[in-house]
């Protein structure tokens, strides 16, 4: 199967776990949809008047409001409020006149305050900002001449607008603090100079107008809901999408899914193109119904303006936000962080959109609102997709309120400040820097799985596929010349047997092994691991470890947690990079050829690794593509790897529904697919009941047949099924402690035979004892305890070098001497691969102890 067969299984993959997130879909795509209908009733709102911005609509017979009292002030950063003050201070009308207006107006005397002069008022102003609502100021020269019936006076206020979101602002000031202010003073005057109570309505409305539409018009962007608000459900409505294909991209990221896949034969691009095709259909999609459903509520922005203005704004914009969703996935690491970093993206990319109304504003005359020594925002807020996006829909929205069918070619023509089509080409632009970036920050950010790249990498030739690439070497012939190594290497080692292990010293069987790859003896065996080492920090988890394993054999590597294995197996599937030393899977490096080794290896992780809507065939289907195998070879291989591990009868069950038991085999079989050169399984039964457990170790021992079988493991049972007959390693403390098959290593590190006898009376062991040392030399006392019954069981190990005539000699003792020893029963067994683990093992950390706690406490915290 080639390239572009594994891209379309890789994008069906995504497009069914999209699709089988039904609910997730669902609301997704019905967000178009609410979208405009809460756009449709705004729209009725701002008909009936009932907008944010009223005062713009036609109106040919405005209604008149009346002008009532003082509203009171209400303290905003500051414990009281003044609902006025006046100036002057200290003269006795304008005194008169306060008293009466607070009275009128049910404003307590502590709510204004008096002045000598304008001066005094205005720092006070100055020293206590948003306190003061507002201020009389009276005429000195009209106060001196008040009988004759003139007085004049100023109300001083902040024109400042007051913004109250989401209402946008508002001028409470002028509409009703000024108007009833002046009203009520002129009420005191008057009562004043006429010597008699007066009473006047007054009512105040704004002239008839048309609807006020222009391009200045910075406000609200238009008259209908469309331009108030469309900008900011739509771009909440491609939102949706981005967080929707953000957690599903991270989530496999996290699990390690995309990990098994690029261990699978999964490239970078095949990654970025299954990914962004469902996401690029999903928006054309979305971007489609977000059309046919403006145009259904009759919004002018979709009846007026040309389909191609309006499809390309949206369709661009939702193609740029593909690049920055990768780009987001690239530096992410956790699915859990998604909502909180897509809420403040959306909360800055609105923002900033917004702003960007102010920065490329321009008034009736053409000329720009802001100042030219910010005119450098205008590239840089352009940069985010968002404020082209809100600057495209407002531009084509007044348009299209003003009757004016812009088309494509007019869309670069009409404003001199980025017009729709620089809009458009800002969008694409950033888009793709974006996508750019998410691929470089894809290779070159450490994400817990995997190797990253250095950051030069793309000026490496390599990178491009450029210069000589090494192959594998597979030829019989020299296979063969390492099988024939390989025997004549087990013969040298004869007689090199030890008494016991030593843990200080490297043993003679792992001290050839090493010995022989450094000369070059193992090059043809097909997985050869060469003074390899990992450190992280001060902490040497794997410590210069050599090994070879050949063609059809399997390999167990046998630890207890913290020995070192699993670290050893993350860089032989190139998850991570020896820190020293090398290994080689078929002559390729797995520090220099990574890539093509990944190809060569069926890995079965530790934890399993699957997708919960898809079923088992659709996994195999999935790597079988990966692996290269042709289209009409999926449906044997669907059949002969599920088969392998019983579960072909619910080939067609999705893996979610799959038992613990049932997803460990469904990873057996996927490290099984496409026939891997070298198969790579950590704790590949763990966690399956005995059954399972043997279906399992029956399914690697078939498929050893061709191919290595690596096991790490830290069940014997399980080395010795699957590797007893080949090769062992047992390692501890980050070293490999010994090696050989399992006869070999009972023989080498067992006690030889276990000989238990229960005697009744204790005095007897010692007399036995004399007499198995002189039937079988080198017979030792092992433990001599006290049984449940007072009976004494006394344990003996037989010497491994004991000849077969000795060990009958000394069972032939225990029966001659039965009744004069006083034995009730005895029993004799061979020692166990286990007690040889055990012995090794804990011999080695015995003698490592100091050195690792004094490790700990340089490393950890």
């Amino acid at each position: 199967m080639g390239f572009w067969g594994a891209t379309f299984i890789l994008t069906k993959k995504n497009v069914l776990l999209s699709v089988r997130d039904y609910t997730t879909l669902i609301v997704a795509l019905s967000a178009s949809f609410f979208a405009m209908l809460v756009l449709y009733f705004s729209q009725i709102s701002i008909d009936n008047g009932e907008g944010f911005a009223p005062e713009l609509l036609d109106n040919p017979n405005p209604e008149a409001h009346g002008i009532g009292l003082i509203p009171r002030c209400v303290p905003f950063e500051t414990a009281d409020c003044l609902t006025f003050a006046y100036v002057p201070a200290d003269d006795e009308n304008v005194e008169q006149w306060i008293d009466s207006v607070s009275i009128r107006n049910s404003i307590p005397r502590n709510e204004t305050m008096a002045f000598a002069s304008g001066k005094e008022l205005n720092e006070y102003l100055f020293d206590n900002p948003n306190r003061t609502q507002a201020a009389y100021i009276f005429d000195n020269d009209s106060l001196e001449q008040i009988n004759g019936g003139n007085v004049s006076f100023i109300v001083q206020y902040n024109e400042t607008l007051q913004f109250e979101f989401p209402l946008d602002e508002t001028d409470f000031h002028t509409q009703v603090v000024v108007p009833s202010m002046v009203h009520q003073m002129n009420l005191e005057l008057m009562r004043y100079t006429l010597r008699r109570t007066v009473d006047i309505s007054l009512s105040a409305s704004v002239f008839p107008h048309p609807n006020i539409i222009s391009l200045d018009n910075s406000n609200n962007g238009g008259l209908d809901a469309f331009g108030l608000h469309g900008d900011f459900l739509t771009f909440a409505t491609y939102f949706l999408s981005l967080i929707f294909f953000l957690y599903r991209i991270i989530s496999e990221k996290e699990r390690g899914l995309r990990d098994a896949l690029k261990l699978a034969g999964q490239l970078q691009s095949q990654h970025f193109i299954s990914w962004c095709l469902p996401y690029f259909v999903f928006n054309t999609i979305l971007t489609l119904l977000l059309i046919a459903f403006g145009h259904a509520f009759r919004f002018k922005y979709f009846t007026v303006s040309s389909f191609f203005v309006y499809f390309l704004t949206f369709f661009i914009f939702s193609l740029s936000l593909i690049g920055w969703t990768m780009l987001v996935a690239s530096l992410l690491k956790k699915s859990t962080s998604v909502s909180g970093v897509a809420f403040a993206l959306f909360t800055f990319g609105y923002i900033i959109g917004s702003a960007g109304s102010i920065v490329y504003s321009i008034d009736e005359n053409g000329e720009p609102r802001v100042s030219e020594s910010v005119f450098f925002l205008r590239q840089l807020f352009a940069v985010f997709p968002t404020t082209m996006f809100v600057k495209a829909i407002y531009d084509g929205n007044i348009l299209a309120l003003q009757g004016i069918k812009i088309s494509f070619s007019e869309a670069n023509s009409y404003i001199s400040v980025f017009p729709m089509r620089e809009c458009w080409v800002w969008m694409a632009g950033s888009g793709g820097v974006a996508l750019a970036l998410s691929i470089y920050f894809d290779n070159v950010i450490s994400t817990g799985h995997g190797v990253p790249l250095k950051p030069h990498y793309f000026l490496q030739s390599s990178y491009w596929g450029l210069g000589k690439k090494k192959q594998p070497t597979f030829g019989n012939e020299l296979e063969s010349r390492g099988d024939e190594s390989e025997q004549s290497d087990e013969g040298d080692r004869q007689g090199q047997f030890s008494q016991s292990y030593d843990p200080d010293s490297e043993d003679a069987d792992v001290r050839y092994e090493r010995e022989a790859i450094l000369r070059g003896q193992r090059d043809s065996a097909a997985l050869v691991i060469k003074n390899i080492s990992k450190k992280f920090r001060k902490l040497t988890a794997v410590d210069n470890v050599s090994f070879s394993v050949r063609k059809d054999t399997a390999f167990a590597l046998l630890g207890s947690n913290g020995a070192g294995k699993s670290t050893l197996f993350n860089m032989l599937v190139t998850v991570l990079s020896p820190s020293a030393g090398d290994a080689f899977i078929y002559g390729l490096s797995v520090r220099e050829d990574p890539a093509a080794v990944r190809k060569l290896l069926g890995v079965c992780p530790q934890f399993d690794l699957f997708w919960e809507k898809l079923t088992g065939a659709e996994h195999i289907e999935l790597f079988a593509a990966l692996k290269g195998l042709s289209k009409k070879e999926w449906e044997n291989e669907i059949v002969d790897r599920l088969e392998d591990v019983d579960l072909l009868d619910v080939a067609n069950v999705l893996a979610g529904t799959y038992s613990g038991g049932m997803q460990r085999r469904l990873s057996v079989a996927l490290s099984l697919t496409g026939d891997p050169k070298i198969v790579l399984l950590d704790e590949c039964t763990s966690g399956a009941d005995p059954h399972v457990r043997q279906d399992l170790w029956r399914a690697i021992e078939r498929a050893k047949k061709g191919r290595v079988v690596f096991l790490i493991t830290h069940s014997i049972a399980e080395a010795q099924q699957i590797a007893g007959r080949n090769q062992i390693g047992i390692m501890a403390k980050g070293k490999l402690r010994v090696l050989g098959n399992a006869l070999h290593l009972k023989t080498k590190f067992g006690v030889g035979y276990r000989l238990s006898v229960i005697l009744h009376e204790s005095s007897r062991v010692e007399f036995l004892t004399n007499a198995l040392s002189r039937t079988c030399p080198g017979s030792l006392l092992i433990s001599s305890e006290n049984g449940d019954k007072g009976e004494t069981i006394a344990k003996y190990g037989l010497p491994r070098h004991a000849t077969e005539s000795e060990v009958l000699q000394s069972v032939q003792l225990l029966e001659d001497q039965k009744e004069e020893l006083h034995i009730s029963d005895y029993s004799i067994n061979s020692s166990t691969l286990g007690e040889v683990f055990t012995s090794i093992t804990s011999l080695s950390e015995d003698a490592h102890e100091d050195e690792t706690l004094e490790t700990k406490k340089r490393c950890c915290f």
